[in-house]
């Protein structure tokens, strides 16, 4: 797969390959390969993606949880709505 998604049609391709929510820090140690290099590739920014897509019902909140250092931990998962928008995707990531 040579050509990239944009960052939130492959954050939405990843959520919907897994069977439980994944949080900001597990999107990036995933996608970091491929958009590693990118400006928007950063902890604040994808947060800001997150709260978007789930803003337009592309995912949901599955859990909330503080971790260690009192800092929450929000774990996403693809909605109804989103596992609808997959089609628009490559053949390639089908």
């Amino acid at each position: 797969m040579a050509v990239l998604l944009p960052l939130r049609f492959r954050i939405l391709h990843l959520m919907s390959t897994k069977d439980t929510g994944v949080t900001s820090t597990e999107i990036m140690q995933e996608l970091g390969s491929d958009y590693g290099k990118e400006k928007q590739f950063k902890k604040k920014a994808m947060e800001g993606h997150l709260i978007s897509m789930r803003a337009l019902g592309l995912i949901e909140v599955e859990t909330v949880s503080i971790d260690e250092k009192d800092e929450l931990i929000t774990s996403y998962k693809i909605s109804e709505f989103g596992t609808g928008r997959l089609k628009f995707l490559p053949q390639a990531y089908k």
